[in-house]
C-alpha cells in the first residue's frame, strides 16, 4: 500500500463545482458517481504537473464525453498526448473493475490509471497505481460467466505519477487497421446500449470496438443522438453492483470451501449472502467477518454432531466463537459461558490426555478420574459423587465448547485473509 507520504504528493480536493457537475451527470444520465470523480481527479492531476513534462490532455478525443457510453459501458478515459487511459476508482477491496465489453478494445491499449477515493470526503482522492492492458485480458481469460473483470491491484510505495504518464504517452500509438462497418450505427448502439442482452459477448465487443477504432466527433454525435432508456441505463448501472458483490461472494467462498469442509458451497454462499445483507456487504470490515466466521464454525460443527446435546444450540456456539474472534482467550470464552470453572479446568486437562481424538467425543469415567489426579482435586466435584452423571454432563459440555472455541481459534487466520475482499 502507498506510504502516507506518496499518496498525499497526488492527492486532489475537486472544487465544488466539479463535485456539483459530476452529481448532476449521475443524476441526468445514470453514470457511476465514483467513475466520475475518479476521471476527474485524474485530469486535475495531469494538469498540475509540471509544464516541462509536456504532457497535455485532449478532452474533445474522449469516449467518456458521450453520456450514453458512459452510463451503459462505463467508459471513463482521458486522452493524454493522443492516448487514451482509463480511469478507474479503487474499490475497497483494494481491486478495479471494468465492463468486459472494453478489453481487448483500442480504448484499452494504454491500460488503467487507478484512483483511490476518500469515502469520507466525495470528490477527494489520489491517483495510486496503474493496470497494464496485458493484465485486463489476462483477467478476462480467466473470469468468465460476468458482464464485469475484476483485478487485484497491487499498490506500490513508490508509484510515481508523472514518470507512469511519461511512460504511457512515449509508447508508439498503433492505428488499427478498421474492423468491419456497422450496417446501422445507430440502431447497433442502440441494441449495445438498450437491449444489450439480446448480443452474444462477440457482438458486444464488435460494436464497441468499432466505435472505439473510429471514435470522432461526428460519431460522437451519432451515439448521443441514440434514444436510451434512461431506466435502463440506471438498471445497468445496479447490475454493475451487482455483478461485482456476486464475484466477490464466489472468490469468498472459493476462500472459505477447504476451510470448512463438511459444509456445502451451497450453504457457505448462502451463509456469505445473508451475513452480507446484515451487515452492509462490507466484506472487509471485522464485524462482517467475525459475525460470518463465528456462525461457520458454529455450523459446522452442530451440523456434524447434531444429536451431541452438550453443545447447545447453534446460536450459543456461535456466540462463543464470536468472542474468540474478538479477541478472548479460548479457554477464558467457555468460562464465560457455562460459569463453571473447575469442569472447564477438568475438560482442558481431558483434552491434554488425547493423543488423536477430535470433535465432540464425551469424556469417559476413567479419563475424569485422571483428570481428578493431575489437578489435585477432591473427587466430590461440584457437590457431586465421581459416579454422578450431571458431573461428568458438565465437564463434557465444557468439552464440546471448547472444541468450538479452539475452531475459532483456528478461524482467526482466516480472518486476516477475508480482509482482503
Amino acid at each position: 500500500m502507498p506510504n502516507e507520504k506518496n499518496q498525499e504528493t497526488n492527492r486532489i480536493e475537486l472544487s465544488v463545482e466539479l463535485v456539483r457537475m459530476a452529481q448532476a451527470r449521475v443524476r441526468d444520465y445514470g453514470v457511476r458517481l465514483d467513475n466520475e470523480f475518479a476521471r476527474q481527479i485524474a485530469e486535475v492531476a495531469v494538469m498540475l504537473l509540471p509544464e516541462d513534462l509536456g504532457l497535455m490532455l485532449d478532452d474533445g478525443a474522449t469516449m467518456s464525453q458521450s453520456n450514453v457510453l458512459s452510463a451503459a459501458v462505463g467508459v471513463n478515459d482521458i486522452v493524454l498526448n493522443g492516448r487514451q487511459v482509463d480511469v478507474r476508482p479503487l474499490l475497497q477491496d483494494e481491486t478495479v473493475a471494468i465492463d468486459r465489453v472494453l478489453i481487448g478494445a483500442p480504448y484499452l491499449s494504454q491500460g488503467t490509471l487507478v484512483v483511490r477515493l476518500d469515502q469520507s470526503r466525495p470528490g477527494v482522492g489520489a491517483l495510486v497505481g496503474y493496470v497494464t492492458p496485458n493484465a485486463w485480458l489476462k483477467a478476462e481469460e480467466a473470469q468468465k460467466g460476468s458482464d464485469h473483470v475484476t483485478i487485484t491491484v497491487t499498490l506500490s510505495a513508490d508509484f510515481d505519477l508523472a514518470r507512469t504518464l511519461l511512460e504511457i504517452s512515449e509508447k508508439p500509438i498503433i492505428k488499427l487497421p478498421s474492423i468491419s462497418r456497422l450496417s446501422d450505427v445507430k440502431a447497433e448502439v442502440g441494441e449495445l446500449v438498450n437491449n444489450r442482452e439480446s448480443l452474444i459477448s462477440a457482438r458486444q465487443k464488435q460494436i464497441f470496438a468499432y466505435l472505439s477504432t473510429n471514435w470522432s466527433e461526428e460519431l460522437l454525435e451519432v451515439v448521443e443522438s441514440v434514444p436510451v432508456n434512461l431506466s435502463n441505463a440506471r438498471l445497468q448501472r445496479v447490475l454493475s453492483d451487482a455483478a461485482l458483490w456476486h464475484g466477490k461472494v464466489e472468490r469468498m467462498v472459493e476462500t472459505l470451501a477447504p476451510r470448512f469442509p463438511d459444509l456445502t458451497r451451497e450453504v457457505l454462499k448462502s451463509r456469505v449472502l445473508s451475513a452480507g445483507e446484515r451487515h452492509g456487504a462490507q466484506l472487509g470490515a471485522p464485524r462482517y467477518r467475525r459475525a460470518l466466521l463465528a456462525e461457520l464454525v458454529a455450523l459446522e460443527l452442530t451440523s456434524k454432531n447434531a444429536k451431541n446435546p452438550l453443545l447447545g444450540s447453534l446460536a450459543r456456539a456461535q456466540a462463543l466463537a464470536e468472542k474468540v474472534l474478538s479477541g478472548t482467550a479460548a479457554v477464558d470464552a467457555v468460562k464465560n459461558v457455562i460459569g463453571n470453572q473447575m469442569a472447564v479446568d477438568l475438560a482442558v486437562a481431558i483434552r491434554k490426555t488425547r493423543k488423536n481424538a477430535s470433535g465432540l467425543v464425551a469424556a469417559t469415567a476413567e479419563e475424569l478420574g485422571l483428570a481428578y489426579g493431575q489437578l489435585a482435586l477432591a473427587p466430590a466435584f461440584a457437590t457431586h459423587s465421581a459416579a454422578d452423571d450431571s458431573g461428568l454432563e458438565s465437564v463434557n459440555e465444557a468439552l464440546a465448547l471448547i472444541e468450538a472455541s479452539q475452531r475459532a481459534e483456528n478461524a482467526k487466520t482466516i480472518e486476516m485473509e477475508l480482509a482482503s475482499f
